[in-house]
């Protein structure tokens, strides 16, 4: 191929070439401040990444306070994702006080949009009784609602081999209305009630 005759080939080659020579780190750091700018603006989307961002330190330096700070923007606006993170955050102590009541209030929330992975944890906590009244049976309604994530097949199982058959018949009736109020709330969320 004949590149003389094609300048605007080798520019855009060049310009491919150009864009290649940033670092991982420093593309990290160009995808926060792309985030940044658009969570100054409201975007709940970007909010909760630059609240994932300040958590991991990935792309800025690690700090839980600003996590905290960013997923409650988001969390406020109805973003189950962030919830789900700021859920996360209290229950553990980081960048926030520990508080068991506020992290089940918001995986509650976000697991009542059909938002999985705050179904998924809340599984966790019906399992292990945190926050919550330890309850096997809504642990497996809760991890039932949750079977797109790989976390809550292997809940489900561990709790079928401790659980009577009539627990299991319980667990899958409290799914069952589980899955019927979310679907309710959701359908009404939509109409605007």
């Amino acid at each position: 191929m004949n590149f003389a005759a094609r300048p605007w080939l080798v520019a855009v080659i060049l310009g491919l070439l150009a864009g290649c020579s940033d670092t991982p780190e420093q593309r990290l750091i160009k995808e926060f401040e792309d985030y940044k700018t658009k969570a100054e603006k409201g975007d709940v989307h970007a909010q909760k990444e630059i609240a994932e961002k300040f958590r991991t330190g990935k792309g800025v330096k690690k700090d839980q306070v600003q996590a905290v700070f960013w997923y409650q923007k988001a969390a406020k606006q109805g973003y189950a994702p962030a919830q789900n993170g700021l859920a996360f955050c209290y229950m553990f102590g980081m960048g926030a006080e520990k508080d068991e009541i506020q992290a089940i209030s918001l995986y509650q929330t976000a697991a009542e949009q059909g938002y999985a992975p705050a179904q998924s944890f809340l599984g966790v906590c019906y399992a292990l009784g945190w926050g919550v009244a330890k309850d096997e049976i809504e642990a497996y309604a809760f991890h039932s609602l949750a079977r797109t994530e790989d976390a809550s097949h292997k809940w489900l199982a561990t709790l079928q081999k401790k659980m009577s058959a009539g627990q299991i018949v319980a667990g899958e009736r409290r799914f069952r209305e589980l899955q019927k109020e979310i679907e309710a709330k959701i359908a009404a969320k939509k109409a605007g009630k």
